[in-house]
């Protein structure tokens, strides 16, 4: 259970960033200038960026990790104007994400505090 609880998180995270990324390749349109796709592409990324940001924070602190996964759940609430069923598909993963890397650091700092009990 441990180390399911370890690396759910994880992968569910690069999944979430890749799917987030993928929003970021709208920008491609045949007859746009190239510097200004670039220059959608790497503004659309930002949140992706982010979202790695996060990732690499919750890999070593499950727990800050746990909180920043809530705040990337808020976002689309908060800056967004799309219908509410919208901004739940694109936060719903990193309510998920946020709340395993939180089980995930309760659980292993739970096993931990019972093994110091034992010795």
């Amino acid at each position: 259970m441990k180390t399911v609880l370890y690396w759910a998180p994880r992968v569910l995270g690069i999944l979430g960033i890749l799917y987030i990324g993928m929003f970021s390749l709208d920008v491609f349109e045949a007859g746009t200038p190239v510097l200004h796709m670039l220059l959608g592409f790497a503004i659309h990324s930002i949140p992706s960026l982010a979202l790695v940001l996060f990732l690499v924070l919750a890999w070593k602190y499950e727990r800050v990790g746990g909180a920043l996964f809530f705040v990337a759940f808020l976002a689309p609430f908060l800056f967004l104007s799309n219908a509410l069923w919208v901004n739940a598909l694109l936060g719903a993963p990193f309510l998920l994400i946020g709340a395993l890397f939180l089980a995930s650091s309760y659980y292993s700092s739970d096993s931990t505090e019972s093994n110091t009990e034992s010795a």
